[in-house]
């Protein structure tokens, strides 16, 4: 009787074991079959071909053309990358310099750009500027993600104020915005530093930052610097080696399987959802806007949040999302530090799924407008009304 009752609650188990399996597998196939039937409307849409290469093929493709591409995957890793010069560790917040940089693709056709002196996503040249209007730190959107070179938000606010920088890497959560403004941001003193908040993952990429005891210091101790603007022939040296063997060793074959086998697009729509905002996350956020804030302020300069507000915010997490960002403008409202909402802005245009590129999806070019033209009306023509 034992036996039998073990069999059929082994059996029950093996079931739903293989029921689980079947419809995650389900799950991700129809979610990258759908995710690139939208790609490919949205490369209509554009008027430009679909390219459905991955990354790495891309980069490839255009080395065996003799072009010296890098795939912009350091600060897309869901961990910190640390690099070792001369032994000891470093934490890079930008990628190589000076290089062809393959980004990303959500409307059918890949950004890529040559980065800058610092490995960031800016015009050549733009650190030999003598003076600087604005300084953008953040995440994917500083960095342009993944409308065409013009189009981006930082690219419409230069379209006024031409010597705007931008420190944003894909990934960044508050903690690497904090070093970016300690190692870039106070070496040009801009009299306005806009620190881009995104309510999507913020949060999240900060609870990894903290893990990283590099990172860690630039929040214990003011005046900490890894001095890698002094570094930038080391860090492109440690950079492209590490990235050379990655391009190397990567089965472009094989990268859609083993996407598919370990279920990656559903672990990443997943994430957000298991993924829970404390008060412990609200109370760091809160000493990390403080020193930013009290940096800026040192050689004069104005720091404003951006609040950028993401699908789920207006499109099955409303309520998730305006508790945080309620919370998020009562904290700058109490530092003084002025609050740019771009989510009242997008509230007010009706049918906001116009904005993204699709469901999920960062900012389209008319997203990125809207969203610049929040932070030029706002912060740099009304500031009293940012918050």
């Amino acid at each position: 009787m034992v036996s039998e009752r073990l069999k059929s609650g082994i059996l029950v188990l093996v079931t739903a074991f293989l029921t689980a399996c079947f419809v995650a597998y389900a799950f991700e196939l129809f979610y990258v079959t759908s995710l690139r039937s939208v790609m490919r409307e949205a490369a209509a849409k554009n008027a430009v071909r679909f390219d459905g290469r991955r990354p790495f093929q891309v980069v490839r493709e255009m080395r065996d053309r003799g072009e010296k591409a890098y795939p912009a995957l350091w600060g897309l890793n869901q961990t910190v990358p640390v690099i070792h010069i001369n032994d000891a560790e470093v934490v890079p917040l930008a990628g190589i310099s000076r290089s062809i940089t393959v980004f990303c693709n959500e409307s059918g056709q890949y950004l890529v750009y040559r980065s800058d002196e610092h490995g960031f996503h800016n015009p050549s040249g733009i650190w030999n500027s003598q003076h600087f209007d604005v300084a953008v730190v953040g995440d994917s959107f500083a960095q342009g993600y993944c409308v065409p070179l013009d189009q981006d938000l930082v690219a419409s606010i230069r379209w006024q104020f031409p010597s705007t920088i931008s420190v944003g890497v894909a990934g960044n959560g508050p903690l690497k915005e904090l070093a970016s403004i300690g190692e870039y941001v106070t070496q040009l003193k801009p009299p306005n530093v806009l620190w881009l908040y995104c309510e999507s993952n913020d949060l999240q990429d900060l609870r990894l930052e903290t893990s990283n005891s590099i990172l860690s210091h630039y929040l214990s101790d003011v005046h900490f610097s890894q001095h890698l603007i002094e570094r930038q022939t080391a860090i492109d040296s440690a950079l492209s080696r590490g990235m050379d063997l990655q391009i190397l060793s990567q089965k472009v074959e094989y990268q859609d399987l083993m996407a598919f086998l370990t279920l990656r697009n559903l672990r990443l729509r997943l994430r957000p959802n298991v993924f829970r905002e404390s008060d412990e996350d609200y109370a760091l956020l809160r000493t990390i806007l403080t020193q930013a804030d009290r940096t800026v302020k040192l050689w004069g300069g104005k720091l404003y949040l951006v609040y950028l507000p993401g699908w789920e915010h207006f499109y099955g997490q409303t309520a998730r999302y305006e508790s945080m960002r309620q919370r998020v403008r009562q904290t700058t409202r109490e530092l003084g530090i002025p609050f740019v909402d771009v989510y009242e802005t997008f509230r007010g245009q009706g049918d906001v799924s116009r904005l993204f590129v699709y469901a999920g999806s960062h900012y389209n070019a008319a997203g990125y407008s809207l969203a610049a033209q929040s932070v030029l009306r706002f912060a740099f023509v009304a500031r009293a009304q940012a918050f």
